[in-house]
């Protein structure tokens, strides 16, 4: 199960990854046309539905790099497993144990 979950983790993480461009395209026009729905004019005056702006472009690249390597970190603990060092209980004389 752990193989097949670190497969899908990393095939997503390399997709994205590999499509960012498209894909941070298509976040930042899903947001424009969110933003000028909710905010209307608002949206306009601050600019938060222009989509051709360079802060926008770089904060939703940004974003969607972020995912792709998050998605990879997670197909790397899915592969190696958990960080177990030992046993949970406590030692027999330690103050932290109850009576």
């Amino acid at each position: 199960m752990n193989y097949l979950l670190t497969i899908v983790f990393a095939a997503t993480g390399i997709g994205v990854l590999v499509w960012n461009k498209d894909l941070s395209r298509k976040l930042d026009d899903f947001y424009s046309r969110r933003f000028a729905a909710t905010f209307g004019q608002l949206a306009s005056t601050l600019g938060w539905d222009k989509s051709s702006s360079p802060f926008s472009r770089f904060l939703y690249r940004g974003f969607v790099i972020a995912a792709g390597i998050i998605l990879l970190v997670f197909a790397f603990a899915a592969l190696m497993g958990t960080n177990f060092m030992g046993p949970s209980s406590q030692a027999r004389n330690s103050m932290l144990q109850s009576h």
